[in-house]
C-alpha cells in the first residue's frame, strides 16, 4: 500500500465517522421530538375528559355523595384503557375517590393533574396517570426505520463526497504538502529557540497565577458562605406566619417577608412613615423610633379599617446591633390579632349578657348575642328530649326579636345529622334543597346553616346550638370556633337546670314520702283499732245470723249490719294497702290468668256501654304477687276508667314483658334495672289535666262529687304496687283518655306452692286453746266462736297473765292465739316464753295490721301463722284446725 493511499484512507474513515455521527445526532433529536409529540397528543386526547370528570366529581362532592363520585371515576377510567391510576384528592390530602389498573410490563407512564375550585377555593384535584405502551412501541419502530435509513444515506453521501474531494482537493494538497514540509523544518528550529525563551517567562507567570487563584478561591468560599447564610435567614423569615420587616436608622424599609407584604403591600426601599401613613416625618409614638431611642423591645396595637372590616394588629419592635454594639436597624413583627380580639369581645359579651341570667332568660341572651357575633339572622338553642327523636327549642332569635319556642322532629333536619354523628353540620348554601323535609327552613327562608351538638361531660348529645341565614356563607373555621364558645355556656346551663330539676324532684319525692309515711302511720293506727271493732261487729253478726231462722224478721237487719261491716273492712283494707301494711299472700302469679279470670266481673262493673279488650304478649313472665291484691288493682283502675267514660268507650287491659334499663329505673324511685312484667290499663275517657295527674295518687284526693268517692282507690293501687316492689305511672291528656302502666318485677321461680283448700264445713276439735288479747271483746268473740266447736278455750288479757295461767295447768296447751301488739309483753315475746314451758305448743298471731317489718316478712314467707283482723267465725275455725293438724 502506497503512502498516499494510506494517508487517504485515514481521512476517509474519519469522514465516514463524522458523517454517521452527525446523522445519528440529528436522528436522535428528531426522534426525541417525535416521542414528545406522541406523548403530548396522548395527553391531549384525555385532557378534555379530565375536565368533564372534574365537573362530575365536584358536583358529587358538593352534595356529599362520595359513593357517586367514586362510581363516576371508575366508569370514566374503564373507558380509557391507557389509564393506570385516577384519583380525586381533597385540599387536606384526603383521597375520597380512586381507581387503579395494573401497569403493563415494560411500560412507562405519564401523570397530569388539574385542580377544580368552588367559591374561589380549591375543592378537589383530579390526578391521572397513563401508561405509554403504545407510544413506546410506535417510537421503537421509528428508531429502527430511522437507523436503517440513516446508514444507507450516510453510505451514499460518503461515496459521493469522497469522489468529489479526490478530484478537487487531494491532488493539489499533495503538491502543497511537499512545500509545507520544507517550511516546517525551518519553523521547528525557530520554535525550539522561542520555546527556550518562553520557558523562563512561563515559570514566573505560573507562580503569579497560582497566587491569584488561591486568593480567588478564598473570596469565592466567603461569598458562598454569605449567600448560604442569607438564604437560610430568608427562608426562616419567610416561614414565620407573622409579618416581618427590617428598617434602617433612616426608617427606610430594607426587607419584608411574604406575610408582611400580604398585610401591608410591598414597600421595600421606601420610608415607612410615607409608605404606611402618607406622612413626611416619623409618626408620633412609633414603636421602632422608641426602639432606636432606648434599644428595648416595644409592643403596641393598631386598628386598621379595611374592606373586610376593622382589622387589629399587634406590632413589636426589636433592635439590630453591629459588632460594635451600635443599633444599625430595627426589626418590626406584625401579628394579626383580629380573630383573637373578636373572640375575646364575644366572650365578654356572652359573660356580660348572661352573667345574671338563668333559665329561659339565659338562653334568650345567649342566642341574641350569638346571632350578633356571627352576623347571622337566626340563632336557636334546643334540648334533646328523652325519647331521642325530638328537640325542644328553649330560645330562638329571629333577627329583630325573639320568636315563639316550639318542638320539632329531628328526622329530615340538619340537626338530625348532628345528633347521629355528634359533630358539627355546616351547609354553606342551598340548605333547603338538601333538607326538603324540614319545613322550618322554608318558613324562615334559610339558605345556610351552621350547627353544633351540645355534649355532656360524658360525651352524650343533650341538645343543639345552631345559626341560620337567608344568604349563602363561606365555609371557614372562625364561626365554628365562636359557636363552640357559646355551646360550652349552653351545656353548662343545661347541666345546671338538670341538677336543679333533679334537686326539686328529690325534694318533691322526699316531701311526698314524708307525707305518705305520715298518712300511712295514721292509716295503720286507725286500721288496728277499727279492725278490733269490726271483728266484734262482723264476728257476732255472723254468729247471730247463723242462729236466726230464715223466717225471722231480724235476719234482714242483721244482713245489713254484716254488709256494712264488710264494707268498712274493705275500707280498712284499702287503708292498709295504701300504707303498705297489708299482709300479702305472695306466690308466683301469671297476670294473664288474673285478667282473664276477672274479665267477667270487670264487664259487669264497667257496664254495657264500655267495651273491654284484653291483650297479652308472648312467653309472659310470672310475678311474685298476692292474687287478691292484683285483682284489687284491676278493679280499682277499671272503676276509675268507667267513671271517666260516662257515655261509654273502650277499656283495654294489656300484659306484656318489658326490660327496664338503668335510665328508667333512676327516674322512678325504688326500681332496679332488669326483667319486669308491665300491665297497661287504657281508657278512652275524658282524660286528666296535668294538675290532677300530679296529685292522682294522693290519699283522699278525688275529682268526684262529695259522697261518690273516698279518694283511696288510686292511692290503694299505688300502695299495693309499691308493696310489691314495683311502680305505677300515668299518662293522660284532656279529651284523649288515660293510660296507667304498672311495672312489677319478674319472679325468679315459676312454680306455685300448694294452695290451702277452702272447706265449706266448719271443722271441730277438742284441744285446749289459750286466747290472749288486751281487748275483752276479741277474747270473748274467739271463745264464743270456738267453744261450741268442742275446744276448751282459756283466756288471758296480757302476756304475763297467760304465762301464769299456763304454769298452773296440768294438761298441755295445743294452740296459742295471741294479739301481736299488747301492753307490757308483745305476742311474739309471749310465744317464745310459752314454748320454753311447752315446746309442742303451736301459735297463731292475730292483728289488725303488722308494723313490725321482720314479723311481716316472716308472715309473707309463711314462717309463722297469722290471721288478719277483722275475724270471722268460719275463717277462724278453719285456720285453727289447719294449724293444729299441720
Amino acid at each position: 500500500m502506497s503512502p498516499s493511499s494510506s494517508a487517504r484512507r485515514r481521512p476517509l474513515l474519519a469522514f465516514i465517522g463524522i458523517m454517521v455521527f452527525t446523522i445519528l445526532v440529528a436522528d436522535t433529536f428528531w426522534l426525541m421530538n417525535q416521542r414528545t409529540f406522541l406523548v403530548d397528543r396522548q395527553m391531549e386526547d384525555i385532557r378534555d375528559d379530565i375536565d368533564l370528570l372534574g365537573e362530575v366529581t365536584t358536583d358529587a362532592l358538593l352534595r356529599r355523595e362520595y359513593a357517586s363520585a367514586k362510581k363516576a371515576m371508575e366508569n370514566w377510567a374503564r373507558r380509557h384503557n391507557e389509564i393506570i391510576l385516577a384519583r380525586a384528592v381533597a385540599p387536606n390530602g384526603f383521597v375520597f375517590a380512586e381507581f387503579q389498573r395494573e401497569t403493563p410490563p415494560s411500560s412507562g407512564h405519564i401523570t397530569q393533574s388539574k385542580a377544580f375550585k368552588f367559591g374561589g377555593r380549591d375543592l378537589v384535584t383530579i390526578e391521572v396517570s397513563q401508561h405509554t405502551l403504545d407510544v413506546d412501541q410506535h417510537w421503537a419502530k421509528l428508531i429502527w426505520q430511522n437507523i436503517i435509513f440513516s446508514l444507507i444515506a450516510a453510505a451514499i453521501l460518503t461515496m459521493i463526497l469522497w469522489k468529489t474531494l479526490q478530484r478537487t482537493a487531494f491532488a493539489p494538497m499533495e503538491k502543497l504538502l511537499a512545500k509545507v514540509q520544507g517550511l516546517n523544518a525551518n519553523l521547528e528550529e525557530r520554535v525550539r529557540q522561542r520555546t527556550s525563551d518562553l520557558a523562563a517567562a512561563n515559570e514566573a507567570l505560573l507562580r503569579e497565577v497560582e497566587e491569584r487563584k488561591t486568593a480567588v478561591d478564598d473570596a469565592r468560599v466567603a461569598e458562598l458562605a454569605a449567600r448560604q447564610e442569607k438564604a437560610r435567614t430568608d427562608t426562616i423569615l419567610a416561614a414565620i406566619g407573622d409579618g416581618v420587616s427590617i428598617q434602617d436608622r433612616d426608617y427606610r424599609v430594607i426587607y419584608q417577608n411574604p406575610a408582611h407584604i400580604a398585610m401591608a403591600g410591598n414597600h421595600q426601599g421606601r420610608f415607612c412613615y410615607a409608605a404606611y401613613e402618607g406622612r413626611q416625618s416619623v409618626c408620633e409614638g412609633c414603636p421602632i423610633a422608641l426602639t432606636f431611642t432606648d434599644g428595648k423591645v416595644h409592643v403596641v396595637e393598631r386598628s386598621v379599617e379595611r374592606e373586610e372590616g376593622l382589622m387589629r394588629y399587634e406590632i413589636s419592635t426589636s433592635p439590630v446591633h453591629d459588632d460594635q454594639g451600635r443599633i444599625v436597624a430595627g426589626i418590626e413583627m406584625v401579628r394579626d390579632i383580629t380573630e383573637r380580639r373578636r373572640a375575646q369581645d364575644i366572650i365578654r359579651s356572652v359573660e356580660e349578657g348572661t352573667a345574671y341570667a338563668t333559665g329561659p332568660e339565659f338562653f334568650r341572651q345567649l342566642v341574641r348575642n350569638l346571632a350578633s357575633a356571627l352576623r347571622y339572622k337566626y340563632a336557636f338553642v334546643g334540648e334533646l328530649l328523652p325519647d331521642g327523636s325530638r328537640v325542644r327549642v328553649h330560645a330562638i332569635w329571629g333577627g329583630n326579636d325573639f320568636m315563639e319556642n316550639f318542638e320539632f322532629d329531628l328526622k329530615g333536619t340538619p340537626c338530625y345529622e348532628i345528633m347521629l354523628s355528634a359533630a358539627p353540620c355546616v351547609v354553606a348554601a342551598n340548605v333547603q334543597a338538601r333538607f326538603p323535609e324540614d319545613l322550618h327552613l322554608s318558613t324562615l327562608g334559610a339558605q345556610s346553616y351552621l350547627g353544633l351538638p351540645l355534649l355532656s361531660p360524658q360525651g352524650r348529645v343533650v341538645g343543639v346550638l345552631a345559626v341560620l341565614d337567608v344568604h349563602p356563607v363561606t365555609e371557614d373555621e372562625g364561626p365554628l370556633s365562636i359557636l363552640r364558645i357559646f355551646a360550652s355556656r349552653a351545656v353548662s346551663e343545661l347541666a345546671r337546670q338538670s341538677v336543679e330539676a333533679e334537686r326539686l324532684k328529690l325534694e318533691e319525692q322526699l316531701v311526698q314520702a314524708q307525707k305518705m309515711e305520715s298518712v300511712g302511720r295514721l292509716a295503720g293506727g286507725v286500721a288496728h283499732d277499727f279492725n278490733n271493732l269490726l271483728s266484734t261487729i262482723i264476728g257476732y253478726g255472723e254468729l247471730a245470723l247463723s242462729r236466726v231462722e230464715e223466717e225471722n224478721p231480724a235476719r234482714q237487719p242483721l244482713g245489713y249490719i254484716l254488709e256494712a261491716g264488710k264494707r268498712a273492712a274493705d275500707l280498712t283494707g284499702q287503708l292498709l294497702a295504701f300504707s303498705r301494711r297489708q299482709i300479702l299472700e305472695v306466690r308466683p302469679l301469671d297476670l294473664r290468668n288474673v285478667a282473664q279470670g276477672l274479665s267477667k266481673m270487670l264487664e259487669r262493673m264497667i257496664g254495657e256501654d264500655v267495651k273491654l279488650f284484653l291483650r297479652f304478649g308472648e312467653d309472659l313472665r310470672v310475678v311474685s304477687a298476692d292474687r287478691a291484691q292484683m285483682e284489687q288493682i284491676l278493679m280499682n283502675l277499671a272503676v276509675n276508667a268507667r267513671d271517666a267514660m260516662p257515655e261509654g268507650g273502650r277499656l283495654t287491659v294489656e300484659v306484656r314483658n318489658i326490660d327496664l334499663d338503668a335510665r328508667f329505673s333512676k327516674a322512678h324511685e325504688g326500681l332496679s334495672p332488669g326483667p319486669y312484667v308491665m300491665m297497661v290499663v287504657t281508657d278512652s275517657g275524658t282524660g286528666l289535666t296535668p294538675e290532677v295527674q300530679a296529685r292522682i295518687f294522693e290519699p283522699f284526693f278525688t275529682t268526684k262529687e262529695v259522697g261518690k268517692g273516698t279518694g283511696l282507690g288510686l292511692s290503694t293501687v299505688y300502695g299495693i304496687v309499691r308493696q310489691h316492689k314495683g311502680c305505677i305511672t300515668v299518662e293522660s291528656e284532656p279529651g284523649l283518655g288515660t293510660t296507667f302502666r304498672v311495672y312489677l318485677p319478674a319472679a325468679i321461680e315459676a312454680v306455685q306452692p300448694a294452695e290451702r283448700k277452702e272447706s265449706t264445713s266448719i271443722p271441730k276439735g277438742g284441744e285446749t286453746l289459750l286466747v290472749v288479747d288486751d281487748e275483752a271483746t276479741i277474747r270473748n268473740l274467739v271463745s264464743d266462736c270456738l267453744s261450741p266447736l268442742g275446744y276448751r278455750v282459756l283466756m288471758a288479757r296480757s302476756g304475763q297473765e297467760a304465762l301464769t295461767l299456763a304454769e298452773s295447768l296440768s294438761e298441755p296447751i295445743g294452740l296459742l292465739l295471741a294479739d301481736v301488739v299488747m301492753p307490757g309483753m308483745k305476742g311474739t315475746d309471749l310465744a317464745k316464753s310459752l314454748k320454753r314451758l311447752q315446746p309442742s305448743v303451736k301459735v297463731i298471731y292475730m292483728s289488725g295490721y303488722l308494723d313490725d317489718t321482720r314479723l311481716r316478712m316472716d308472715v309473707d314467707d309463711h314462717r309463722i301463722e297469722f290471721i288478719q283482723k277483722p275475724i270471722t267465725p268460719r275463717k277462724l275455725a278453719q285456720r285453727v284446725r289447719e294449724v293444729l293438724d299441720a
